[in-house]
Order: C-alpha cells, then sequence, then structure tokens
C-alpha cells in the first residue's frame, strides 16, 4: 500500500520504525524494520535493513557503517555562547539553588535540561564518518590548525571506565578542554550527542527517500546498544546524548524524552542476528562471543536459557576486554609511513603540495590500506602482501624501503602491524576457555563478530589456534564467522530484530532510585534517619520543625510493575504578599540510594544522587478563584497553605509524573490536572538490556 491510497480513500495503514543505533568505537551503524499494523513478527525477520549512502564513502560500496569521528574545523565557532539559560524562578522553595549541590565531575553538567533552556544545536560546519579523512587529507601546509583541534575519535570510550581504555580517554583531553574554551561543546558528552545527531539526520533523510518516512504519521521506536561493562551512569548519559540528538535530527521528541526507546546489549544483539542468520543453539548450551571491534576487543561467555526466541541466561565468566582493535593496525601504519616520509619531509610537501600528515591521510595511503589491503589481507600468502604506495616527491632509498616516488611496504611490515591485534584476540580468547575449564563448562562454540571479524588475517589466526583445542567433554570446538553481506551492522541488524519480541526477557529489577525532593515533620521518634541530622528551627509560617528529605518511591533493587504507580501529598506556604504561589518540584536519581528520611546533604545522600528534571507548578488559581483563605495561626505567621498530589507512574521503560487538585486528603479523585505539572523521563537505562 502506498501514501496515495490515502488520497484516493482507502485507509492509512500505520506505520512502524524500529530504528536500532549500535554506536560503536571506530563504526557505527543503524538498521531498521518497518512494521505495520497487523502483521506478525514472523513476517518481518527477513525485513531488516541497514543505512547506506554516507557522505564521501569508498566507491567500492556500499557500505553499511560510517567511521565514528567527528571533527569541529576552526574557522567554525558557530555554536551559542550560552545554550543553557537560568529558569526564571531559579531558586526552590526552601531558598536553594536545585543545580548547586549536583554531584558532577570536571567539565560535566547535570544530564537533564530544563523545559524553558535552549535545545541542543550541532555545529553548522561539523564535519563527520567518512568526510573527516577526506578533509583532512587535503590540509596544505599552510593550513595553521590548531595542533590542539584533532578529530574526535573513539569518543564512546568517554563512557568507559576500564584500566585498559584510560590512555585512549587521555588522549582525548586537550582536544575536549580546547573544544570547551571554544564554546563548540558546553561537556565532553556533548561530542557523542553532535555524531549521533549527524548520524540520525542522515538516517532520517534516507527514511524519507526510500519510505516517505514522516515524523508525524509514522511511529518510532529506538532501539540502544550498549556494551555489557557499562554502569548505570555510562548508559544513562547514553540515553540522554540518544534524546538530545534525535531532536537534534528533527525526530519527534519533548525534551529530549524518547517515549520509546529500548536497550540491548551488544553481545546480545551480536548473537541474536548471527545465530538468526546462521546456526541453532540449544537451551543449556555455551558458546564465547568474540566482539573484535575497530577500538575495542570484547570476549564473553554466555550460557543459552531459551532457543527461540534465543535469550542468554548468564555470563559463565568474567568478560574481558583489550583496547587493540582493527583501527590499531591503522595507526601502526600510519606511524610507520610518517616515519618513512619524515626523512623527505621538504621534498614531499613541496611535490605533493600539503603537509606530511595530510599526504599520508590522503586517498593514495591511508584509504587504499584501510579499503584494499587490511580488510583483504591473508598473511598464508605472503606474496601478496608486499605493497607500493605513492608519494610525489622521493628520492630512492633502499635501506628504508623508499623507491622513486613510492614506499614499499613488504610482508614483515605488515605482518608486524596485524601481530599484536591477533594476539591481543587469541589471548583473550584463551584466557576465557581456561576459566570455562576451570570451572568445568564446556564450550560448544566460539563466534566472531563486530568489524575486524571480517579480516581474513584474524579468521585464520583463530582456526588454527583453536584446531588442537577440546571442550572439558572432549568435543571440539567450531568457530562461527560473519556471513560476508552480514559485515558492519551485525550488531545494529541484531538489536532490531530483538526488538521484535521482548517477551522472556530479564525480571524488571530496577537498579536505580528515583524521588522527589520532600518535606516532612521532624520526627526523630518515628524515623532513625532524623536522628542524624542538625535539630530543625520551627517553620516560619505555622512553628512546625520540617526537615528537608529525598524521598525515593522508585527503590533500586526492587522489582517494579510496568504500571506501578505512587502519590504523595505536598504542602507549600506562602506569604500573603506573594504574587504567583508557584510550587517547585525537583526530581532525582541514585545508583545507589535508596532508603528516604535523610535529609540530601546526609553522607548517604551526599554525592549520590542526581537532579533529573524539575516541575513548576503555578497555583495561584486557588487564591485568585478563593477555593483558599489566609491561614492564620497563633503562632507563626499569617500564610497561604497550598495543597496537592503529586503522582509517580510507571510506564513501562518510562517514568510519568504530574499532578493533581484536590488532594486526596481532601476528598479529591485527581479532578483537576495542573497546569504545567506532566513530566516524562524515559528511564530504560535503569533496567537491564533487553527489560520490557
Amino acid at each position: 500500500m502506498t501514501d496515495t491510497d490515502s488520497v484516493l480513500g482507502e485507509p492509512r495503514i500505520k506505520r512502524k520504525f524500529i530504528i536500532a543505533v549500535d554506536y560503536g568505537t571506530t563504526y557505527s551503524s543503524v538498521s531498521y524494520i518497518i512494521v505495520e499494523d497487523g502483521q506478525s513478527i514472523a513476517e518481518k525477520i527477513e525485513d531488516i535493513r541497514t543505512i547506506e549512502g554516507y557522505d564521501g564513502e569508498p566507491e567500492n560500496g556500499p557500505w553499511t557503517s560510517v567511521p565514528t569521528e567527528l571533527w569541529y574545523p576552526d574557522d567554525d565557532y558557530a555554536r551559542a555562547e550560552e545554550t543553557y539559560a537560568n529558569p526564571a524562578n531559579g531558586l526552590n522553595h526552601n531558598g536553594e539553588d536545585p543545580e548547586s549541590d549536583l554531584y558532577m565531575e570536571d567539565g560535566d553538567l547535570p544530564l537533564w535540561r530544563p523545559q524553558d533552556q535552549v535545545e541542543h544545536r550541532v555545529p553548522e560546519k561539523v564535519i563527520w564518518g567518512y568526510k573527516v579523512q577526506d578533509a583532512l587529507g587535503a590540509l596544505d601546509t599552510q593550513t595553521g590548525r590548531d595542533s590542539r583541534n584533532k578529530p574526535i575519535l573513539r569518543a564512546k570510550l568517554l563512557l568507559d571506565h576500564e584500566s585498559h581504555t584510560q590512555e585512549q580517554r587521555d588522549k582525548l583531553t586537550p582536544t575536549l578542554q580546547y573544544l570547551r574554551r571554544k564554546k563548540l561543546i558546553k561537556r565532553n558528552e556533548d561530542v557523542i550527542t553532535d555524531f549521533l545527531a549527524c548520524l540520525l539526520r542522515h538516517t532520517k533523510e534516507k527514511l524519507e527517500e526510500l519510505h516517505s518516512f514522516s515524523v508525524d504519521e509514522c511511529d518510532v521506536e529506538v532501539v540502544m546498544c550498549v556494551p555489557v561493562i557499562w554502569n548505570n551512569k555510562a548508559c544513562r548519559t547514553m540515553q540522554w546524548a540518544m534524546g538530545s540528538a534525535l531532536q537534534a535530527a528533527g525526530f519527534r521528541t519533548e525534551n529530549d524524552f524518547v517515549s520509546d526507546l529500548f536497550i540491548v546489549s551488544e553481545p546480545e544483539a551480536a548473537a541474536t542476528f548471527v545465530l538468526a542468520e546462521q546456526i541453532h543453539l540449544m537451551k543449556n548450551e555455551v558458546f564465547m562471543l568474540i566482539d573484535a571491534g575497530g577500538g575495542t576487543i570484547d570476549v564473553i561467555t554466555y550460557k543459552v536459557n531459551l532457543e527461540s526466541p534465543l535469550r542468554l541466561e548468564k555470563q559463565v565468566a568474567e568478560p574481558e576486554g583489550a583496547m587493540n582493535g582493527s583501527s590499531f593496525i591503522n595507526e601502526r601504519f600510519r606511524t610507520f609511513m610518517t616515519h618513512r616520509l619524515q626523512t623527505q619531509r621538504e621534498g614531499v610537501e613541496a611535490a605533493e603540495g600539503k603537509s606530511i600528515e595530510g599526504v599520508v591521510d590522503g586517498e593514495d595511503i591511508m584509504p587504499k590500506f584501510e579499503m584494499n589491503f587490511k580488510r583483504r589481507a591473508n598473511f598464508e600468502k605472503q606474496s601478496l602482501c608486499n605493497r607500493k604506495y605513492k608519494v610525489m616527491g622521493l628520492v630512492e632509498n633502499k635501506a628504508l624501503g623508499v623507491l622513486r616516488n613510492n614506499v614499499s611496504v613488504e610482508y614483515k611490515d605488515l605482518e608486524a602491524f596485524f601481530r599484536p591485534s591477533l594476539l591481543n584476540v587469541v589471548g583473550l580468547m584463551r584466557s576465557q576457555l581456561y576459566k570455562a575449564e576451570t570451572n568445568n563448562i564446556p564450550v560448544d562454540k566460539v563466534i566472531l563478530t563486530g568489524g575486524f571479524a571480517a579480516s581474513p588475517a584474524l579468521q585464520a589466526f583463530l582456526l588454527q589456534e583453536l584446531k588442537p583445542y577440546r571442550n572439558v567433554n572432549g568435543n571440539p570446538i567450531r568457530l562461527i564467522l560473519p556471513e560476508q553481506h552480514s559485515n558492519g551492522a551485525a550488531i545494529s541488524a541484531g538489536a532490531a530484530l530483538r526488538a521484535l519480541d521482548k517477551e522472556h526477557g530479564p525480571a524488571r529489577n530496577i537498579s536505580s532510585s528515583y524521588g522527589i525532593l520532600y518535606i516532612e515533620e521532624y520526627d526523630p521518634r518515628r524515623f532513625r534517619q532524623h536522628r542524624e541530622c542538625s535539630y530543625p528551627k520551627p517553620d516560619q509560617y505555622d512553628g512546625i520543625r520540617r526537615i528537608s528529605t529525598i524521598d525515593w518511591i522508585i527503590k533500586k533493587d526492587s522489582e517494579v510493575a510496568p504500571d506501578h504507580t505512587d502519590t504523595r501529598e505536598l504542602l507549600h506556604m506562602f506569604a500573603p504578599t506573594r504574587e504567583r504561589f508557584l510550587c517547585e518540584e525537583l526530581l532525582y536519581l541514585s545508583d545507589t540510594s535508596k532508603e528516604s528520611h535523610y535529609t540530601k546533604y546526609h553522607p548517604y545522600n551526599k554525592k549520590q544522587y542526581e537532579l533529573i528534571g524539575k516541575i513548576v507548578i503555578d497555583m495561584t488559581f486557588l487564591r485568585n478563584e478563593n477555593i483558599i483563605g489566609l491561614t492564620k495561626l497563633s503562632t507563626g505567621s499569617d500564610h497561604y497553605a497550598v495543597k496537592f498530589d503529586l503522582h509517580i507512574q510507571v510506564m513501562d521503560r518510562n517514568l510519568k509524573v504530574w499532578g493533581t487538585w484536590p488532594p486526596r486528603s481532601e476528598g479529591g479523585q485527581g479532578e483537576r490536572l495542573l497546569e504545567g505539572s506532566v513530566r516524562y523521563i524515559n528511564m530504560a537505562a535503569a533496567f537491564a538490556p533487553g527489560t520490557k
């Protein structure tokens, strides 16, 4: 059925686009499935498609993935000086700055952005994907580019906290500091948002071109892939970056809120795709997944919990990883070539009209190595490994392998580029096999996936290594290689497939607490937590002693129903001279705290929470409509007492917060929805990946 059918009087079928994003360390991909009303899941398995047609991609495509690279040219200072405006009413009703007590690392900002603040904007001249190396390769010797303004590579590692990735994060620091000083980014994670925005804008354009996609007429579910090793904060940061990017790319979102977000672990996504395409695993079978990417190599061993749909029970050994993926082969080759050309820098730069770095990154060296050799290298055929790379201005120097206008690269050189990465993969595989054997666990299969998985050199290396191995049952271990056509987008394709069927996923155990700032009467006899705070002063209005606490309404480590609802009655008091009765409610999140009644400054809560939202409700109508009158007491001072109910409801993987009046204590049944009180927060990152 086409879009013209509706014009002719036929009812338009509602279409849903499941868009899965694999934000990789070195390469990223987007896959999608179109589901129309009434279609069964079985009809869609063969319909997974992957976004292609990236600007600047090599000619021998199409390419289903794009380099996770971003560059902010030196002449682009276009980002607004200040995109985070201060709220009109900066202090809460206790006279406190709601953002002053946030626990933030240096260079970070709250992940929450108030509704009245300007949306995230991507600099117009930002260069991304395949165009980055093209732009760098075109630089001439007169460019004068600030050496600190390097391309952003492997930005995903900003969310990683493993020791083996620390060096790569450190390398990003000078460039990130430079970009912040130039007001091109506000916080480090903006580089992730900016890349995702570019990727999603391209995705939206392709969907419009190929499928007449419309944000107004189509439903969208976004699937986000995350590494197993990421903690809650990393998943949450990625979740908010995704929301900002979707909004910047023109998808329908509200205040970075993605109404339908599903999170899948990268290993499960990869396994889902590979196993759906090639093999069938039995219940209780054990397999090892080697995710050999461009940046990281991750190895994890799983036990199958359910055959169809595939569900993984648990990790049978601690996951392991290393920072030595296929992009490090490029780095070794780049260093090798730069060293060769350095000896004749003046002649080369004069002949080529660009810097040595520009020559190496230009179309005759790095792109040819990446596309024409590295992806096809097979060291079993040594004679095919010798290569020559054309560089004008070179004078022959046989000792360095330099010929006239050419650099010669031989088998022994190429083996040196590959061997450290190959040995890393094998070492991690050996370690996982040893752990499984020690625990008497029979590993039946080793599944190779990731961008590096397509390398014939790596495949041959692993096959040779596994040949003599037997598992604890004495059986050989089978190596499952990726299908040729699946290279580059297995994780995003598997994530889209996994999103089609969310049944039999993990239990809805939540790993973060959600709460509100709650003013409660001081009662040390009833609440032991109150005994650990300072003795409060009487309230200026009614003389009652109260303390400001965080009420953790949804508590971490508990199982939360998909429709769980809680209600709190809130009290605000205003002086007769106050023009407007603005009630400000602060929403908090914590990965550690779950006990209520502690003040937010108590060690139990201090630096353990994040401010994730604020609701400002105007209750002035109660006075203007003569619903409430002035309260006069013998102690304290005259005031208006405002009461209403605040409701917190879990809706699948989202949280809805809203206020109603009158409160239940006064016989209210939620008759009046309070204007401006509705707030949605995505809480998918608080559940285990794959949770329905």
